[in-house]
């Protein structure tokens, strides 16, 4: 659990006071009338979980527990089938070797292919060239035996990777939290998050030009890609937090292209955690949010600057590691809270 010393920074950086409760010890909240459940994701093991407490919950509250939680809400399929539904997909839904070969076979260049329930960026097989290797066949079958399915894709010339946060609601309201720019390494794998007061802010000009008047970005998310959502998602009955991973590339023209749906997060994730803490920062400053591996931080970063008086209200400029940095054993959460322009150099 937490340190004291730590529970109050986070009650100082204003945060709710958490209570920490172990897994071996979760009777005693069966004696108490829960406000509400929230797993970071709806899977069966979640469920099975916090089944104890479904009867105390007021059935007016929002967060209600759910008996059965649906396998494509974690699946990559999902985002294939809404990126069909807004338009032309990308890549292809494959099932069998069969398919996936047709795919490859007719594919120009690099091909990614995508295990169903990977996620940030791991579980993922390049071919370069579209070219087949004995331990890329095996990935194949191994994936799609324990997986059921893969995504295939061509490789694409990345520019710019973000998400934007939603959150979907049981009388079918889905509304818009934020946007985040997504930090990716050259492979494609998750590295953190830049959360700005305005998302777009520092692009380059043609960029910026290329998204808010020929994308019409501000239009898509605030009313196209929620009236898509709600009908994916209504089918399934999932409600609760939704997060769509889009990108911008350059086609081999040179030209760039919008991708609104690289994939579909039917739960909380790094972005949404990043726009709850951009709400925490104070005004006019955006912030840089990470996990990192604890053995890459041989000195932990100094918290952030306390006024007189030693309360501070909210994130001003500074680090702060917001799990226990003394009881983490492997990895820390770290947010950087800055001027935009010291986040995005």
């Amino acid at each position: 659990a937490p340190s004291r010393e730590h529970l109050k920074n986070i009650r100082a950086w204003g945060f709710p006071m958490p209570e920490c409760v172990e897994f071996s010890n979760m009777k005693i909240l069966e004696e108490r009338r829960v406000g509400g459940v929230r797993p970071w994701a709806w899977q069966q093991r979640a469920s099975d979980l916090l089944a104890p407490f479904k009867e105390g919950i007021n059935p007016q509250v929002e967060t209600q527990w759910r008996a059965q939680c649906e396998s494509q809400w974690m699946s990559k399929n999902l985002g294939y089938r809404l990126e069909k539904l807004l338009g032309e997909a990308v890549g292809e839904w494959c099932e069998t070797v069969a398919e996936v070969e047709s795919y490859v076979e007719s594919a120009k260049g690099d091909v990614l292919m995508k295990a169903a329930y990977s996620n940030a960026g791991r579980g993922h097989c390049r071919l370069l060239d579209g070219k087949w290797t004995d331990s890329s066949r095996g990935w194949l079958k191994r994936v799609l035996k324990e997986h059921g399915g893969v995504l295939v894709e061509p490789w694409l010339d990345r520019v710019l990777d973000f998400s934007a946060q939603y959150e979907l609601k049981r009388d079918g309201e889905i509304k818009m939290l934020g946007m985040t720019r997504v930090l990716n390494d050259e492979l494609g794998r998750f590295r953190g998050c830049l959360v700005l007061p305005k998302w777009a802010q520092g692009l380059d000009d043609e960029l910026s030009l290329f998204l808010f008047r020929d994308a019409k970005v501000n239009e898509f998310y605030k009313y196209q890609l929620p009236e898509a959502l709600k009908q994916l998602l209504a089918e399934t009955g999932y409600t609760g937090a939704v997060g769509v991973d889009s990108m911008v590339y350059r086609n081999s023209d040179g030209s760039l292209v919008f991708r609104p749906v690289v994939e579909v997060n039917a739960r909380h994730t790094m972005g949404r955690v990043a726009v709850e803490l951009l709400r925490k920062t104070a005004p006019g400053l955006g912030g840089h949010y990470e996990i990192i591996r604890k053995s890459q931080q041989p000195n932990l970063p100094t918290f952030g600057p306390k006024e007189e008086g030693g309360i501070q209200i909210g994130l001003t400029a500074g680090i702060y590691v917001l799990n226990d940095p003394e009881h983490a054993e492997e990895f820390l959460a770290v947010y950087r809270a800055a001027a935009p322009r010291d986040l995005i150099e």
